[in-house]
């Protein structure tokens, strides 16, 4: 099995990973050199994306294996690039050189997440790592330090008190960062004004290190939004750390095990049986459209959303100013109160395996059984 990306949205860093910085409203194919001494190649063989995730002008993306690339802007290191490179319009290896000496034995990337200008490491499932620059304590590392052009470590889960446990999720919006482990206990770090990061913490504005944060039940998933964080419990317990507006259908229909919540920086989105709900802003047409069709995987951008459906298609709302809705919209760059259908520009047969979303920019992710021209090498 061999996997495809294409990317369409804003683009001024190259942070499509399309090989140029111009912004896309038709999808293109994401180029990635997989090390520095090959070329670059639309498809990578024997692996499979498990996430893409987006800072304000960079775009990380992992690989079953624990492969990480990512593209774009690489200011103060958030990219995690070996050759110095300020800048990349493709998907590069990050070089997992770079983490300490005691992170090098195995580094196994497990998860990946991304603030407005860090970059974040989940190793073994039991370390965090962060590079890149945050000034309101998104790099978990105290007020003295806010930036990291290298990888340095953020959080761990202590040997002895947590010898079984693992972190099984980290989400990150703009500016701050929480992470889930297995045995249900949430810590979290960065912007915490509107209080964001539980009870207590709003007077302190930051939290500039990892702290745990207490809940009234235990999540079995959580997702953050610009100013908030949406937890989801196993009897649908539901609560919103922080603040977002126009939430008043709170809580969410969501009483199956199955069910799934994502989020962008205004809008919290459930997806329940085909069906998906929204609470939160709607200004731009955030919200759901009436009359979607079945949605089997949803993601949320920064103001839009995509949707995988039923039967393969790939549609789109919300603001998408920079094309990453696709065409047409309103003159505001809106999709709102309806969807668009987005096309692929597929040169050979393959079967659409999940959507992702960052800042205004969308991602469609193909599988196909083998790669187009493999017998010949790279194909770019």
């Amino acid at each position: 099995m061999s996997f495809g990306v294409y990317s369409f949205g804003s683009n001024r860093s190259g942070q499509l990973g399309v090989g140029h910085k111009e912004d896309l409203s038709s999808p293109a194919p994401c180029l990635f050199r997989e090390t520095s001494s090959l070329g670059l190649t639309s498809w990578i063989q024997n692996d499979t994306v498990t996430k893409i995730t987006a800072g304000g002008n960079h775009t990380l993306l992992l690989t079953r294996s624990g492969v990480v690339y990512a593209a774009g802007n690489n200011e103060n290191g958030r990219c995690g690039f070996k050759n110095g490179l300020t800048q990349s319009a493709s998907f590069e290896c990050v070089d997992l050189s770079l983490l300490p000496d005691s992170a090098q034995s195995s580094a196994k990337i497990t998860d990946i997440a991304a603030t407005w200008e860090a970059s974040l490491l989940v190793v073994d499932g039991r370390h965090v790592y962060a590079c890149g620059s945050g000034s309101k304590g998104e790099l978990g590392l105290g007020s003295e330090k806010q930036e990291a052009p290298q990888m340095v470590k953020v959080f761990g889960l202590d040997s002895s008190t947590n010898h079984d446990a693992s972190i099984v999720h980290i989400s990150a919006s703009v500016n701050h960062i929480v992470l889930l482990t297995s045995t249900g206990v949430m810590y979290g770090w960065g912007s915490c004004r509107k209080g964001q990061l539980g009870g207590g913490t709003k007077s302190q504005q930051v939290l500039w290190r990892p702290r745990i944060i207490e809940a009234p039940f235990i999540p079995r998933q959580l997702v953050t939004g610009r100013g908030f964080t949406f937890l989801l419990g196993r009897d649908s317990d539901q609560i919103l750390f922080g603040e977002i507006q126009e939430a008043q259908s709170l809580p969410l229909e969501l009483a199956h095990d199955e069910d799934v919540i994502c989020s962008g920086w205004s809008t919290v989105y459930g997806l329940s049986r085909g069906h998906v709900q929204g609470i939160g802003r709607n200004d731009r047409g955030q919200r759901p459209p009436n009359k979607l069709p079945a949605i089997r995987q949803l993601a949320a951008g920064s103001e839009h959303c995509l949707g995988l459906t039923t039967s393969g298609d790939v549609v789109a709302w919300g603001w998408g100013e920079h094309g990453n809705c696709g065409v047409p919209v309103d003159h505001r760059g809106n999709v709102v109160d309806r969807w668009n259908h987005i096309v692929l520009p597929l040169a050979h047969p393959a079967t659409v395996d999940r959507v992702e979303a960052g800042c205004a920019t969308s991602f469609v992710v193909v599988l196909q059984d083998r790669t187009p021209g493999s017998e010949d090498g790279a194909e770019i």
